[in-house]
């Protein structure tokens, strides 16, 4: 079951070929980990080749796109590197005459990963509820041990 690992993040560091391509939402975005051996892993995004050219030959064609931001939520690279499968797609794509810096688009993508185990919510009375801790009976409101199976 796909989970979602971050709704919005940003694409940095786009080549200025891919600039020039007309890039909408929706589109198909593929993620790798890469480690530089500083210590830091960092996740690259490819895009698919499009034209009527990369039709033809029948194989895919990925083109370097970019980096997605560092700041993104803590704990994402460990959950992608777990994942069985990751699906990035691209969620906004800001005008030109929005953008902060002339030289570099804003672009985000969301992301999506097939992990082993659910991931939980933080919050302790929620991970209580969802993972069958002490639940009120309806007819009494009174606590109730969940009934374990065995």
């Amino acid at each position: 079951m796909l989970q979602l690992m971050t709704h919005k993040a940003r694409v940095l560091d786009i080549p200025p070929a891919r600039r020039r391509e007309r890039i909408e939402v929706g589109r198909v975005v593929e993620v790798r980990l890469l480690n530089e051996g500083i210590g830091e892993d960092r996740i690259e995004a490819r895009v698919e080749r499009r034209g009527w050219l990369a039709g033809l030959f029948g194989a895919r064609a990925w083109l370097p796109f970019g980096r997605i931001e560092p700041d993104a939520p803590r704990g994402l690279v460990a959950c992608l590197a777990r994942a069985g499968k990751i699906r990035c797609r691209v969620v906004e794509v800001s005008p030109r005459h929005l953008w902060a810096d002339p030289e570099q688009p804003e672009i985000y993508v969301s992301l999506w990963a097939d992990l082993p185990e659910v991931m939980l919510p933080t919050s302790a009375a929620l991970r209580q509820a969802l993972t069958g801790g002490a639940r009120r009976d309806p007819a009494h409101g009174l606590p109730q041990q969940a009934a374990r199976r065995g």
